[in-house]
Order: C-alpha cells, then structure tokens, then sequence
C-alpha cells in the first residue's frame, strides 16, 4: 500500500477528497492518505501548518493536494519553492473564439 500525504484546504476539497477516497475505495485500497488540515483557518492559526504537509510529502514522495485560500501566503507557491516544483500548464479544452499558443489537436 502506498502512503500518500492529504493536504485538505478549502471551499470543494472536502468534496474533491471524498470523491477521491470513493475512487481508492473502488480500486480495492491502493492509498493510504496521511491527512494533514491545509485549511486556511489551520495555516492562520500557526505557521507549522504548511510545514508539517511539506515535510509529510517530502518523506512520503507522494502527495494530494486539494484546492486551498489564498490570503498573504500562497500554499502552492510555497510547496513548489520548497520541493523545487514547477507549475505545467497543458490545456485541454479549446474554446471557440478563445485564442491559444496551442496549436496541436486535442
């Protein structure tokens, strides 16, 4: 089984986790998720919050992350600086009469 660190946030990350423990559950178990409270509430509340979810992912090498509030500090800003990650942004889906720098097919 593969321990994997749950960063929980805010607004649809409980219902993000819940349709992705559905999913675990469904594929017989696969994941064993070390939650850890990315709430904005959690982070106001002490600065080892984002800390504690790093340094869980770094050890594990594996992590989900579901969507956070940014208010001063940006989590995902944070994460990629500390793990030395980088944001990739593929599209995938065209809009008509949404220009695009991608020219492949989707």
């Amino acid at each position: 089984m593969r321990e994997v660190a749950e960063l929980n946030g805010d607004g649809i990350a409980a219902e993000l986790r819940d349709a992705v423990h559905l999913l675990n559950t469904a594929l017989g178990d696969p994941v064993a998720f070390k939650p850890v409270d990315w709430s904005l509430e959690a982070r106001e509340k002490s600065d080892a919050t984002l800390d504690k979810g790093i340094e869980l992912a770094a050890s594990l090498g594996a992590a989900m992350k579901y969507p956070t509030v940014t208010r001063l500090l940006s989590p995902n800003q944070v994460l990629r600086d500390r793990l030395g990650l980088s944001v990739i942004h593929r599209p995938c889906r065209t809009y008509p009469g949404v220009s695009s720098n991608y020219t492949g097919e989707l």
